[in-house]
């Protein structure tokens, strides 16, 4: 073997071991890029699953919240509604009332008239 050859062989050995331990690097650069970004996927799911986690808290305390002012609101139609009706109940009562007293104001005027008149004769 010349000293070409042997030089030649150098090379190309060489030259592969270099090829193979640069594709080699690659590839861990590669696989290193791959584990980072299921990495940054998970830390993005953790925080999706957070942010969800606190929007569903959120959401069960206002509709929580709005359960009770609903009771709340209900509770107060039933107060006026029950106000309404006592309400009605006064307001025929003083109808009745005032019915009463016109008739008895009525009464008294053709008692009044009747007075006059056998004065009058």
């Amino acid at each position: 073997m010349t000293t070409a050859d042997r030089i030649s062989n150098d090379l190309h050995f060489s030259i592969g071991t270099g090829m193979a331990v640069f594709g080699a690097a690659l590839h861990q650069g590669i696989e290193q890029a791959r584990v980072r970004a299921v990495q940054r996927a998970a830390e993005d799911a953790r925080g999706a699953a957070m942010v969800h986690s606190a929007v569903g808290q959120v959401h069960a305390q206002v509709a929580s919240d709005l359960r009770g002012r609903l009771i709340g609101a209900e509770a107060e139609i039933d107060r006026l509604r029950e106000l309404t009706d006592t309400l009605r109940a006064e307001v025929k009562h003083l109808a009745a009332e005032r019915d009463e007293a016109a008739a008895i104001a009525y009464g008294l005027l053709d008692e009044l008239e009747s007075l006059r008149g056998t004065k009058a004769h």
